[in-house]
């Protein structure tokens, strides 16, 4: 956000106990066509692998947008347990004008110490890891977006992402009592992790507790 950038977030829904995007691949793809018929566009630049998106590629090659896309090739365990493989649809990289399998790009910059390739991610903090050896605060929710929310705290509201928090992002509400740590982002800032929200017991609690203190 601070570099200019405007993120749209859809957090995830919880579809009998299993969490499944919605409405994903139309929103983008509604949201690149529109901006490249205004001709506010010149190269999409796309991280997709499935063929839902082929018509968004053939449309914008027909407008005169040149596409770069950026593959991945990996292996993940699901929350199920289950292995998974995700690879990019063929098709779409035919229709690319730049494709780019990024999985290549990165185990070749790593074998050759490519400085691009080791200042694209950020280095784990160890420092970090035990999250109970952090202070934990205590306060209230002051609003909510769609996948962010802000937390009451002087003398700056810390900010949160909905992938910072303990439980469903959906069960929070404006004023509910909250457990968190504070950590700086990127940019140095405090920000809020590990939220959680508080039940009435632990919030009474944690009240009592600062008036002994």
């Amino acid at each position: 956000m601070s570099e200019g950038i405007h993120p749209h977030y859809l957090p995830l829904r919880n579809l009998l106990g299993k969490k499944e995007e919605r409405g994903v691949d139309v929103w983008l793809s509604l949201e690149a066509f529109e901006l490249a018929l205004r001709d506010r566009l010149d190269v999409v630049v796309l991280i997709v692998s499935d063929t839902d998106y082929t018509p968004l590629l053939r449309k914008l090659t027909a407008l005169g947008v040149r596409i770069m896309l950026l593959s991945w090739e990996f292996e993940y365990v699901n929350d199920d347990g289950v292995k998974m493989v995700t690879k990019t649809s063929h098709e779409l990289l035919s229709l690319a004008t730049y494709p780019v399998a990024m999985h290549d790009v990165i185990n070749c910059g790593v074998r050759q110490d490519n400085p691009l390739i080791e200042e694209m991610f950020v280095a784990a903090d160890h420092s970090r890891q035990n999250h109970r050896e952090k202070t934990f605060e205590t306060s209230e929710i002051l609003s909510l977006k769609n996948g962010f929310g802000f937390i009451r705290y002087p003398n700056n509201n810390l900010f949160f992402h909905y992938q910072d928090v303990n439980g469903e992002f959906g069960d929070l509400n404006v004023g509910d009592p909250v457990e968190f740590t504070i950590e700086q982002n990127q940019q140095k800032q405090d920000v809020a992790k590990n939220v959680r929200k508080l039940t009435p017991a632990e919030a009474a609690e944690r009240r009592r507790e600062r008036a002994e203190a």
